[in-house]
């Protein structure tokens, strides 16, 4: 088999391992990782990027350490997001551990 592989010069890819969670801040919330990524972001922006992956006004702003492992993992999709990936390239299955209402985004 030959070929050729071109890249669109635009095209942005995300990635994500599960790996990626163990490696998010413990006493950061969502809002901190997020913020840090946008700093120059207003705070009502940064909330409702994070509304977009199931983090309310009841999630934001709790410590990473004490959100269960599907919410780490939208955060990690969330944080992914930022650079606005046209592909996400994943090495595991991180569905295992996002409820199936959290799936439908």
């Amino acid at each position: 088999m030959s070929g050729e592989v071109r890249r669109a010069p635009k095209l942005a890819c995300g990635y994500f391992a599960q790996h990626q969670i163990e490696e998010l801040d413990a006493a950061a919330t969502a809002y901190d990782h997020i913020a840090r990524l946008l700093p120059d972001a207003r705070p009502e922006a940064l909330r409702a990027r994070l509304a977009r992956f199931g983090f309310g006004v009841d999630k934001v702003f709790v410590p990473v350490g004490k959100l269960s492992g599907g919410e780490k993992a939208r955060l990690t999709f969330a944080i992914i997001s930022v650079n606005t990936p046209s592909l996400l390239i994943s090495t595991s299955r991180p569905t295992i551990s996002i409820s199936k209402p959290a799936r439908r985004w």
